[in-house]
């Protein structure tokens, strides 16, 4: 009974780091065209863009503890295996670019994007942290695409 509620925990936690991560990756393009025309729909997409990037933090958090929740319910037996191996060094990877490369860049927009509104010339903050964001997202994907083929390759 314990691993099947680690592994709905985990699900649970995949599909909200998964939501947050695709609906960050997908509304980026979106914010960065409303802040090059100074659209009206800015704050709307700003607040969402937000909301997607802190569901997409907890999402990774509970991943980490619902994936040591699984190792302990499977007795640790994942880190005798490589492709597991592989997957979490990938994973902690991921995580680091998140708190280290993508929440300090959405930690200078949006108060950039609210400063701007205000009149204050934010261009060069804005675009540095539109670019660090578009990095950050292309490097994601790519680990997620390797993170499943991993889950793929090694529990066949």
């Amino acid at each position: 009974m314990y691993f099947q509620i680690a592994i709905v925990l985990h699900f649970i936690a995949l599909s909200l780091l998964t939501a947050g991560g695709f609906g960050s990756l997908l509304l980026h393009r979106a914010l960065a065209a409303a802040v090059r025309q100074n659209s009206p729909q800015l704050p709307g997409l700003a607040a969402a863009a937000f909301r997607l990037s802190v569901a997409a933090r907890i999402g990774s958090v509970l991943m980490l503890a619902t994936g040591f929740l699984l190792a302990h319910a499977m007795d640790w037996v994942e880190f005798k295996m490589g492709w597991f191996l592989a997957k979490l060094t990938i994973y902690l990877v991921t995580w680091g670019l998140s708190f280290g490369l993508a929440l300090p860049a959405a930690s200078r927009l949006f108060p950039a994007i609210a400063r701007r509104a205000a009149g204050e010339d934010t261009t060069a903050i804005i675009e540095a942290s539109l670019a660090r964001l578009a990095l950050f997202h292309a490097l994601t994907v790519v680990a997620f695409l390797s993170m499943v083929s991993l889950v793929v390759y090694g529990t066949r």
